[in-house]
């Protein structure tokens, strides 16, 4: 309460002067807010003639109603501010808090971290450790202090299964339940409204070009769709999956008809031959089981023209999984082989990836630029191509149970033409118009959008991660929401491939790129159209399913002896530990010193050490691989890991990836290749922006750039070297 008429608490006297007690009685004088002053002062407001003047040898306080903090800091001794603290506080109330009660059921995906099993368990890091610790003999070891300290770092990144999960939540009388979200393509339809009709129509047909490399493929598209894409191309050779839509039997990409010379391009050879005696309409007589010139009449080609998406694949050995994910995006397989190499090795493998996948198979014996008819000898060499396409299909097909409808002689039949001089291309359009005919691919409108990732790329004009896909049923709309891979995001923008126009939606068939991402997919990955939380839920629980497959857990047994300190969840560290431990004991990581005079006592000089030479297993060149896309950077990367060979001494270059990304290089790859000791490689990437060009001359960091593969694996371990 306030004071309103002064109280004087006499019989107080300063610190310094002796055999006087210091006391001062609060609890009768104050109750309130109060404070004390000499009396001799002047009070805040007051005139400097008003009040008392202080005696020094018998002070007075005079109490006045101010705050508590004045009042504390004017007590002369702490005994005096403690005892008018405890007096004044009273009895110190304890803050309710609300315990965390964990919920009696929880729903969990398959795989986890433990920070998210915490929230759901409405618990803390540190008992959710605790809880561990009593149920694995893996779990990390570490007292609540080194947790603290080190933010938790062994327990985060540890992954839970289900399982797993399920044995900690009895810690906490909770029952959990297994939450799965549908991203199978035939259970999509089951989600749709049961009022809502399910729409079957068409959809575009997807055929791809598989062979080996330099065998005609991009050449036979250009002449499809009367474009000059494959002398555009660096090196002449395809490095990348190309899509485009096409419609067959549109005007502009017509074609010579019979008769009709073909329209020449600048540099193309004019054929000896001018009759397109493949293009005439067959006698009963001349076609044979046993002839692989069998040709189509004109009339039986559809009325009506045919949307087409295709597929332009690279052939080179490296670029595997860019044939498999093609084969297995589309609805038929064009295997084009050159009539001068026969079959290669990547044909057998385009070979392999079609039937393993069960699709349709047209091979195609391409450039016979003069046709076949022109001599004895190119006939013979043709008819025996074409046996042995046939058997190879045949043969590959039995290992992977490839249906016997595909396997018809009608099917596998090969045929020959030249897309460079357009001999028999007509017979070409027509056999893959009534392929595509006879399959009519159907597709559901009404379901959720479901497809696969074509390629992922990264572009630094503003526009960020970028994924070129193509749907096979459903629809996507801007502003949707979709998971790809370990990956979500929501469409910011649609563009087609093909003209660069952007769309507001996007149907099945037809491929474009889809612009919104956080991180770019793999190409092959399916994407699926869901809610946000569902696009969330399935890419955290993907992102962790691949970091419990790669993590291994130390599991306790005789043979550790890490004490008190920290056990850690996973057996790398631990090995590299006893692999120092060993190698130390043999003295391998002694050093040398100038001025030792003792000469018979051995001391190890790694420097002189041939195993120890730059490029050696054991002192690998470290390099940041940079690429242009996501399909590109991953078998270049396999291609480092493995010793490159110099061609003229035969000496092997050993490469360790430090790291690989997409895009041109950052200021953070630069400052990592200084820190490592690294150099940068980059394969068909823009240039760095100017002020990374400057740190990159101011560090010195060695930086190479390559626009073939072909000059890439040749020069890679040269430039190193």
């Amino acid at each position: 309460m306030s004071v309103t008429t002064s109280q004087i608490v006499t019989d107080t006297a300063f610190p310094g002067e002796p055999n006087r007690k210091e006391k001062l009685d609060v609890v009768t004088a104050v109750t309130g807010l109060v404070t004390f002053r000499p009396s001799g002062t002047r009070a805040p407001g007051e005139a400097k003639t008003g009040g008392k003047k202080c005696d020094c040898k018998s002070s007075s306080y005079r109490v006045e109603s101010m705050s508590f903090r004045e009042v504390y800091k004017s007590l002369p001794t702490r005994e005096l501010q403690k005892e008018y603290k405890k007096q004044f506080m009273g009895k110190k109330k304890k803050r309710f808090r609300a315990k965390r009660k964990s919920p009696e059921s929880v729903q969990l995906p398959r795989y986890m971290t433990p920070e998210s099993l915490s929230k759901n368990l409405k618990t803390t890091l540190g008992k959710l450790s605790k809880a561990g610790g009593k149920t694995f003999d893996w779990w990390p070891n570490t007292t609540h202090k080194t947790l603290r300290k080190t933010a938790y770092r062994d327990v985060k990144d540890i992954v839970l299964s289900f399982e797993e999960a399920s044995s900690m939540c009895d810690h906490f009388d909770c029952k959990p339940e297994l939450k799965t979200v549908v991203t199978d393509p035939d259970q999509l339809d089951e989600g749709v409204d049961q009022g809502e009709p399910r729409v079957k129509a068409p959809r575009p047909s997807i055929v791809s070009i598989l062979g080996h490399v330099d065998h005609g493929k991009t050449t036979l598209l250009d002449t499809l769709r009367g474009a000059n894409i494959a002398k555009k191309e660096v090196g002449g050779i395809t490095q990348e999956t190309y899509c485009f839509n096409l419609i067959l039997g549109d005007s502009q990409t017509e074609t010579p008809k019979p008769g009709q010379p073909h329209k020449q391009q600048a540099g193309d050879p004019k054929p000896k031959s001018s009759t397109l005696e493949a293009s005439q309409p067959q006698q009963p007589s001349q076609s044979s089981s046993s002839s692989p010139l069998q040709a189509h009449p004109p009339s039986q080609i559809p009325s009506q023209p045919l949307d087409i998406t295709f597929l332009d694949t690279p052939g080179h050995h490296i670029f595997v999984n860019m044939r498999d994910n093609a084969a297995f995006i589309s609805d038929l397989a064009i295997i084009v082989v050159d009539c001068d190499e026969g079959i290669q090795p990547q044909t057998w493998e385009s070979i392999a990836f079609a039937t393993q996948h069960h699709i349709p198979i047209m091979p195609v014996i391409s450039k016979l630029d003069h046709g076949v008819d022109v001599d004895i000898k190119t006939a013979s060499k043709v008819n025996a191509l074409a046996k042995e396409l046939t058997t190879a299909i045949e043969n590959t097909g039995k290992s992977f149970e490839y249906p016997q409808k595909h396997l018809s002689p009608e099917m596998i039949k090969p045929l020959p033409i030249s897309a460079k001089t357009g001999w028999n291309m007509h017979s070409f359009r027509t056999e893959i118009s009534e392929r595509l005919c006879g399959l009519e691919p159907m597709t559901t409108l009404s379901s959720s959008a479901y497809g696969a990732v074509i390629e992922a790329f990264r572009e630094d004009s503003g526009r960020g991660d970028i994924v070129t896909l193509v749907l096979w049923k459903g629809i996507l709309k801007l502003g949707d929401y979709f998971a790809t891979g370990s990956t979500w995001g929501r469409v910011k923008q649609i563009q087609s491939t093909g003209d660069k126009k952007l769309l507001d939606e996007v149907t099945p068939g037809i491929p474009v790129q889809i612009m919104g991402l956080n991180t770019l997919p793999e190409p092959g990955d399916d994407f699926i159209g869901l809610s946000e939380d569902d696009a969330k839920f399935v890419a955290e629980e993907r992102m962790c399913e691949l970091a419990y497959e790669a993590q291994h857990r130390l599991e306790s047994n005789g043979d550790f002896d890490g004490g008190d300190g920290i056990r850690g969840a996973y057996e790398d560290a631990w090995d590299e530990t006893k692999t120092k431990a060993k190698a130390t004991a043999e003295g391998e990581w002694e050093e040398t010193y100038p001025d030792q005079e003792d000469q018979n006592l051995h001391v190890y000089d790694r420097a002189s050490d041939p195993n120890y030479a730059p490029g050696s297993k054991k002192k690998p060149h470290r390099v940041i691989v940079k690429a242009d896309s996501q399909g590109t950077l991953k078998p270049l990367v396999t291609t480092c890991q493995e010793p490159l060979k110099d061609p003229e001494t035969g000496k092997e270059t050993y490469i360790e990836v430090m790291h690989a990304s997409v895009g041109a290089i950052k200021k953070r790859d630069v400052l990592l290749a200084d820190a490592g000791g690294a150099s940068i490689q980059c394969f068909k990437t823009r240039p760095p922006a100017k002020p990374t060009q400057e740190l990159i001359k101011r560090m010195n960091v060695e930086v190479n750039h390559f626009d073939v593969y072909f000059d890439f694996l040749r020069n890679v371990g040269v430039s190193l070297r």
